[in-house]
């Protein structure tokens, strides 16, 4: 986590931008650039859920994120993180909440056309929510619900979305997206990064260039590096995962 990786990966840098593809910086989406949300997701064909939205507005998305980039390292995000898991699940709450701490909203800002593409990544609330359920019908612990829920939130999160505007295709665009979401998650101590794609030419050739890995269609992603047990996550119907580990965990 050091070299010119980690200088680069700054609170500061998040919210003005990284260079990309030639007059586009890449950054933190604000409050101005949630319209341009409805394209990007409709796109991507995933929904921009109402709480997202809301933390993106209030400045709350990613806000775990930004404190882990501000000190420098991961354990400051674990920090910021850990206490509010616990928590939620004491209360009965959705990780929803606690997730969008760590929501990674993205967009790619051309000089002279505004934004040109976006990404949204945050840790899968449905896959813990689904974990949670079943390990209560067990007659599980608290203690190993909020591991299951910190374990979620903290070591792996998904690409939601990701889209590129027709006048920005054949630049770097959607892959600079991709490689800062990357970089700041495991930067920020994360242990893998997935998503789904569905059966779009060209797709997987892009998420293979990126450095992820394409599964075959039915296959999971398999959860072991964070659980004891063998714990999977399946894609849907006519979906495949593409996938990538941190080599540094």
């Amino acid at each position: 986590m050091g070299g010119k990786t980690a200088v680069e990966l700054t609170e500061r840098k998040l919210l003005n931008g990284w260079a990309s593809a030639p007059r586009v910086r890449i950054r933190q989406a604000g409050v101005n650039d949630l319209d341009h949300f409805e394209w990007i997701t409709d796109m991507a064909g995933a929904p921009f859920e109402k709480p997202l939205r809301e933390a993106v507005a209030e400045g709350l998305a990613g806000v775990g994120l930004r404190a882990g980039l501000r000190a420098g390292n991961y354990r400051a995000y674990w920090e910021q993180m850990a206490p509010r898991f616990p928590g939620l699940i004491k209360q009965g709450l959705s990780p929803l909440m606690a997730y969008m701490d760590a929501a990674l909203v993205l967009v790619a800002d051309h000089r002279d056309h505004g934004v040109v593409g976006g990404l949204i990544a945050y840790p899968p609330v449905n896959v813990a929510e689904s974990y949670i359920g079943i390990l209560e019908a067990n007659g599980a612990t608290s203690e190993t619900l909020q591991k299951t829920v910190l374990g979620m939130g903290m070591f792996l999160t998904r690409i939601k979305a990701i889209a590129v505007s027709e006048q920005a295709r054949g630049s770097t665009v959607g892959s600079s997206l991709i490689k800062r979401a990357r970089q700041i998650y495991f930067h920020l101590g994360y242990r893998t990064i997935y998503g789904a794609m569905p059966p779009t030419p060209g797709l997987e050739q892009f998420y293979n260039r990126a450095g992820f890995t394409v599964l075959d269609p039915d296959e999971p992603v398999d959860l072991r590096f964070m659980f004891d047990d063998d714990r999977k996550i399946f894609p849907d119907a006519g979906e495949r995962f593409f996938v990538r580990h941190n080599s540094l965990q």
